[in-house]
């Protein structure tokens, strides 16, 4: 930040990012989740793999 910007420059800024965000965060907690649901697919499957031989 350039020290002699005001500070309110700056926070707009901030707000205005988060703003355009919004979006993008909610499309990460989304693929966050998918992972996690994909993460405990792949152990379930390796657990019956490992209980069916």
């Amino acid at each position: 930040m350039n020290p002699t910007e005001p500070a309110d420059v700056h926070n707009a800024d901030l707000v205005r990012s988060a703003r355009e965000h919004g979006l993008s965060r909610r499309l990460a907690a989304a693929n966050r989740w998918s992972r996690i649901a994909a993460w405990a697919d792949g152990r379930a499957r390796r657990a019956v793999d490992g209980l069916s031989r």
